[in-house]
């Protein structure tokens, strides 16, 4: 599987954070993640909107399964909505750690599709969806000292993408940041996605107050062309 955290986790463990994003100072979005975790299974779901060179929309998804062993996360089912210049919906549904089936509604037209990376069988396979690879990395980071290692294999129903997690420098406050990588694999556009790839995008995580403690991301920051987007928890 993606990601294996290392430890049991607490009886439970509720997921409620607000996020606000940033562009050379100037406010571009918000977001709420909320959910709940136990020994066994796990929800969550996330929503904003966004305002960003010109574009904006809204967007909310939401995911869903088992948590084998105590500590690996199996996902069952993953939807996203987003809107923009169109509304469009993403539905996978998981088994065994492999994505069964997807659907996009709207279908990609013509001129979506031109320029992609072909998807095939072998793409969907040992796959989490990026919601429930997120409630990896969080029970990863709860239940140990380390949260800045893994490699996350995301199936998004659209792109397919790996994140490798590595440790970056340490604030004297405590503070760990790690840096994440990004891969793009298939379904992605292979102009602009490639480009990306390789860029390291910064996570930092608050020391944490008690063992078993949902400890989610205090600051993301993702170098763009226009500047570094700074992602920070403001609840």
């Amino acid at each position: 599987m993606a990601f294996v955290a290392a430890a049991q986790p607490a009886a439970g463990q509720t997921i409620d954070a607000s996020y606000g994003a940033r562009l050379a100072g100037v406010s571009v979005g918000q977001g709420r993640i909320s959910g709940a975790v136990t020994a066994s299974s796990y929800r969550v779901s996330i929503s904003g909107r966004y305002s960003l060179l010109g574009f904006g929309g809204t967007f909310e998804a939401g995911a869903n399964g088992a948590v084998a062993g105590g500590s690996r996360v199996v996902p069952e089912s993953y939807r996203t909505t987003g809107s923009g210049r169109r509304t469009r919906t993403t539905m996978v549904t998981f088994q065994g750690g492999n994505a069964v089936d997807a659907r996009i509604e709207p279908a990609l037209d013509a001129e979506e599709k031109e320029g992609r990376v072909p998807l095939d069988d072998s793409h969907r396979r040992d796959v989490v969806d990026p919601l429930s690879g997120l409630v990896a990395q969080v029970l990863r980071a709860s239940l140990g000292d380390d949260p800045c290692a893994g490699l996350a294999r995301v199936f998004s129903g659209i792109t397919r993408f790996d994140v490798s997690l590595a440790p970056a420098v340490s604030k004297p406050d405590g503070e760990r940041t790690c840096q994440a990588t990004y891969r793009p694999i298939a379904g992605h556009r292979a102009d602009g996605s490639v480009a990306a790839a390789g860029r390291a995008i910064t996570v930092a995580y608050p020391v944490a107050r008690r063992a078993g403690e949902a400890r989610l991301p205090s600051r993301i920051e993702v170098p763009l062309a226009v500047g570094t987007l700074v992602i920070e928890r403001v609840l």
